[in-house]
């Protein structure tokens, strides 16, 4: 989790309500905050809504100048629904069977509040031109897929940096070789991470993420790249393949998601083909290559 900023609605010296904004780690993400509003049921929602959504946005514009704040809340809670729009915030999209309360999988309501971005004329950065550098021609069965290892660092420190991976993820061309080592050999606890192998060379790599938390247990997120040498060449096809035939294994999966930025065409159509679904688009999500992205979070559910 990145830096976390915590208040408290107090009446008669008893705490009532919880207010939490965070900001991401990620550098690229440096003008987003997260927000969530923690509210006992019994206690007068909308004045402690009210009340604490107005202070973490004056935190989050007047302190932390932040550009964007953003927020999940289950499609059922219209009063709170209501309270951010009044603020502000605007629906996103609707992320399906992402929340499980009481036994049962519920939908999301995605919403954010933009400040100083909405009237800018990059909304969206133009489609990426860099060139599709074909890699030499392989069969078939020269492309193996096997767990991530200490002996992938160094071609995965290529794939990581590289400016094409870097514009279409969340990457950055100038981290550094001991990132990738680490990102390597401490993973988060209950990622998968699988790559995709032709001559000895690893070429792609995809991981799985299992949410920590117990409501999102169901939820798994999928992340990949591919070395760009080997774009178009149904690299991508046969880690999702096999992504899909382990995740498809496990009967407590629910909903696989993944995000991708609105500019990046042919991901969006791999993702497409395996069944993944549109169901928002985050605003404003991402700086790099000298402009703003947006971001579709696309999810594949399971009955």
């Amino acid at each position: 989790s990145g830096e976390q900023h915590r208040l408290v609605a107090v009446q008669d010296d008893c705490p009532l309500a919880l207010g939490i904004l965070e900001r991401p780690t990620n550098i690229r993400l440096a003008h987003i905050g997260q927000i969530r509003l923690l509210l006992p049921s019994e206690a007068p929602r909308h004045d402690l809504a009210d009340q604490l959504l107005q202070s973490l946005i004056d935190l989050a514009d007047n302190w932390l100048n932040l550009r964007r704040l953003e927020t999940e809340l289950p499609v059922d809670n219209a009063p709170l629904q209501t309270i951010l729009r009044r603020a502000g915030f605007d629906v996103e999209g609707v992320m399906r069977k992402s929340l499980c309360a009481d036994g049962t999988l519920h939908d999301e309501i995605a919403m954010a509040r933009l400040r100083g971005l909405e009237d800018q004329d990059q909304a969206q950065r133009a489609p990426a031109d860099f060139p599709i550098r074909k890699g030499v021609s392989f069969a078939p069965t020269d492309l193996s897929i096997r767990p991530m290892g200490q002996e992938d660092i160094d071609d995965l420190y290529e794939i990581f940096r590289a400016p094409e991976n870097c514009r279409t993820t969340l990457q950055l061309p100038s981290q550094e070789l001991w990132l990738t080592r680490q990102r390597v050999l401490e993973p988060p606890t209950g990622m998968i991470r699988l790559v995709a192998v032709v001559s000895g060379r690893v070429i792609g790599m995809i991981s799985l993420d299992s949410r920590a938390n117990a409501c999102r247990a169901h939820v798994v997120g999928i992340g990949m790249m591919v070395h760009p040498d080997f774009w178009g060449l149904g690299i991508g096809s046969r880690l999702m393949e096999r992504t899909l035939e382990l995740i498809d294994g496990q009967q407590n999966l629910k909903r696989v998601e993944l995000q991708v930025h609105t500019d990046n065409p042919a991901g969006i159509r791999l993702y497409e083909r395996f069944g993944f679904v549109v169901e928002g688009t985050k605003r404003f999500d991402t700086f790099g290559a000298g402009g703003w992205a947006d971001i579709f979070f696309m999810a594949r559910t399971i009955d």
